[in-house]
Parts: structure tokens; sequence; C-alpha cells
């Protein structure tokens, strides 16, 4: 993993910051979230990245953590780290938070072929909120459903742009 300075902050290979300037560590992750298989089983990591999804079931929470590189199950359980459930109990989508806690296999029947990281799940022993969500993010197939109808919407997923935008993009251009 190659280490390069920017901006007197010294960064590795993925852009995260590794040292600051004044020589503080600053590094948020060790790993990415799309990274972890079965070899990393057993070393204590530390993620960062957005909650995907959370699941209370009593004394578990299981929270999908994503970043650019994919989703990690992340599970906090009460009995062995109060604190971290604590601090979990609040989480909800689109909060950014950064876990430390050890990589296991998950259980047999439990894993998840879905996703790359599906064989391992990270057992918080510690979680940080590094900024809450305030507003809850509706994505487009939510927001369909809350009564909003269609035509107010632009389709954008289709073979050409819609002809209204042309229209604007060529008067735009006429103007400039």
């Amino acid at each position: 993993m190659g280490i390069a300075l920017h901006n007197r902050a010294i960064y590795n290979d993925l852009n995260y910051p590794l040292v600051s300037s004044n020589g503080d560590s600053v590094m948020l992750k060790t790993h990415t979230c799309g990274e972890l298989t079965l070899e990393h089983v057993g070393q204590h990591v530390t993620l960062a990245g957005w909650v995907n999804r959370r699941r209370d079931h009593g004394g578990l929470i299981f929270v999908d953590l994503r970043d650019r590189f994919g989703i990690t199950q992340v599970t906090i359980d009460s009995d062995a780290t109060a604190e971290a459930h604590d601090v979990a109990g609040p989480l909800r989508s689109e909060y950014v938070v950064q876990v430390s806690g050890d990589v296991r296999k998950r259980p047999p029947g439990f894993e998840n072929p879905n996703l790359a990281t599906g064989a391992v799940e990270v057992i918080a022993e510690e979680i940080k909120i590094l900024s809450p969500a305030h507003a809850p993010v509706l994505h487009q197939r939510q927001r369909r459903r809350r009564g909003r109808g269609a035509a107010s919407q632009i389709p954008l997923s289709g073979p050409a742009p819609p002809a209204c935008w042309r229209i604007w993009c060529c008067a735009i251009a006429w103007c400039a």
C-alpha cells in the first residue's frame, strides 16, 4: 500500500488520511466494507461508512454498514458490549459511523450469498457516531409509495433523455 503526501497530510492508496499535518492519527478505517472475507476472520478491524439498514432483535442489533466498496454486516450484542449497544440504539439509515471489532465467520445457515462479505460479520466492540442523519432520505420508490404522482417526476431511466430536457438544454445554450 503506497503512501502519498497531499496538503501536508499523509494518505494511503484509497485516499484515507493516515496522519494529519500535525502528526495526530486520523485513520477512520483499516478496511473497506467490501473487502472482508474468511481470510480476515479473527482480525480486529475498524470500518467507517453509512448505515444502510438496521435491525433490532432485542439484545442483538444488526447494522448493514455501507461504503463505496460494499456492505458489511455489523452485530452489536448487549451482553458483550453494553456501551456499543447503547450507542447503536438511535442509529438510523444514513447515519455515518465508525465501528471497531473482530471479524467472525457467520453461523451456518446465516451466510448471505448476495453479498461479497456475506460469509463474515464484524462483532462490534466500539461504535462512534460521526454524523447523524437529521432528515430521512427518501428514495425514488419510497416517494412514489407516499402518494406523489408519477407525472411530477421526470423519467431519467431510459435509453434517451426526455424531450423536455433536450429543449431546455438548447434554450440554455442559445441564451449563453
